[in-house]
């Protein structure tokens, strides 16, 4: 019998000497990833489904709040399209809900065959591309808040 995902990621990710890790409800570890320039970005971990019989983990950011206003959310919009072309671990997409839209950095990995440099390497990467792309919005956005 395997180990169930929450136990799997929550011994790696402190194995990697990553302090604050929460095991949450037990359907998502949140791992806060201190930054060196910036506020430090909680990266979430949770499966979202199989892939030839091999179960997935998402490794999601929190959300960059979207204005609602159409033409003040373009800017935003292309810059997460422009990053895209420049990730080379995740990507950006975007989650719609009743009370408004956000960006979020993803990245997927097959659970059986991550081993601990890629564990580190996703939510590096999925921290990194946040903590980068937050700053632009509050460049972009002096009033806009990320959650």
């Amino acid at each position: 019998m395997s180990v169930p995902f929450v136990e799997q990621v929550t011994a790696m990710a402190r194995e990697l000497g990553f302090t604050e890790v929460d095991p949450g409800d037990g359907s998502y570890v949140k791992i806060n990833v201190p930054m060196d320039d910036a506020p430090a970005v909680d990266v979430y971990v949770r499966p979202c489904g199989e892939m030839h019989g091999k179960e997935v983990l998402e490794f999601s950011s929190g959300g960059l709040r979207l204005p609602s206003n159409d033409a003040e959310k373009m800017p935003l919009l292309i810059l997460a399209l422009q990053r895209n072309a420049d990730v080379i671990f995740g990507h950006w997409g975007l989650d719609e809900a009743d009370d408004g839209s956000t960006l979020r950095v993803f990245h997927s990995q097959i659970t059986e065959t991550m081993d601990l440099p890629e564990l580190k390497g996703a939510v590096l990467a999925v921290a990194d591309e946040y903590s980068r792309v937050a700053q632009a919005f509050v460049e972009l956005l002096p009033a806009q808040a990320a959650r």
